[in-house]
């Protein structure tokens, strides 16, 4: 292992460790810190990392320093660190926050099989459609092209953490290039992003390969003047099954902004 990369193992010991001498639990640690007690208990098992905004709150809570938490153990608290110690420290703090470029491009490379498989899924069917002598609408293809181009970027280029400034400012919209998201009265910030991120994935999913399906049902099922009614409410349940959820899993998942 690089010297500068931390060790999981010595680091979840040391949380585990520590959160028994307070006698808290697994779950109450997790409430505190507004996340899940399943990224508690990867953590002491060594599994992965906490987000290095999680580092105060989590030392804060522990009882210890932020620099007891990075090395995985209590530190006298005499004198001042050598240079050589910080600069250390400092590496595995970035190391934490970005990961390896090899786990990074592991991970896209996962999620674009998963997407690609998705993609091909959505494919048939609509091959299937045409075959059968009909097409989805022009709406329709419309939401299915939104559904792609989210689904594109969620998967494979969306970044997994918010720059430090998300989590210092009460901010409620994300630029990315062309896309920008906007939720008035939810905050954004690395504590709600990755489950934001998670919603996305599934919303787009979910859109490429039941769009196909609700449409033939519609034109088979439906007569031609209710076609269009059916159209409508396609698009209000299209709407909603992105706002609601992200919008939800944003607000349980949100950090507390700090009073002033």
């Amino acid at each position: 292992m690089n010297e500068f990369e931390m060790d999981k193992e010595r680091f979840g010991a040391f949380v585990a460790g520590e959160r028994r001498r307070l006698g808290v639990t697994q779950r109450e640690l997790a409430q505190r810190l507004f996340i899940s007690d399943k990224a508690v208990s990867k953590w002491e098992r060594g599994l992965s990392l906490p987000d290095v905004s999680l580092l105060i709150p989590l030392a804060e809570l522990l009882g210890v320093t932020v620099t007891e938490l990075l090395e995985g153990r209590r530190l006298e608290r005499s004198g001042e660190m050598e240079v050589e110690q910080v600069e250390r420290l400092v590496k595995r703090t970035l190391t934490m926050a970005e990961g390896t470029p090899a786990e990074a491009r592991e991970n896209r490379r996962r999620r674009g099989v998963v997407w690609l498989g998705c993609t091909a899924w959505a494919a048939l069917e609509l091959l299937g459609f045409f075959l059968l002598g009909s097409s989805p609408s022009g709406g329709e293809w419309t939401l299915l092209g939104l559904s792609f181009f989210f689904g594109c970027w969620a998967w494979l280029w969306a970044r997994e953490r918010l720059p430090a400034f998300y989590d210092e400012n009460p901010i409620s919209f994300y630029t990315d290039g062309i896309l920008e998201l906007s939720m008035p009265g939810l905050t954004f910030n690395n504590s709600n992003w990755p489950r934001i991120l998670w919603g996305l994935r599934v919303w787009s999913m979910a859109g490429m390969l039941l769009l196909p399906l609700l449409s033939a049902a519609g034109q088979w099922l439906l007569a031609e003047s209710w076609y269009g009614a059916g159209q409508f409410v396609l698009l209000l349940l299209y709407l909603g099954s992105l706002f609601l959820p992200v919008y939800g899993l944003g607000k349980r998942y949100e950090k507390p902004q700090p009073s002033k």
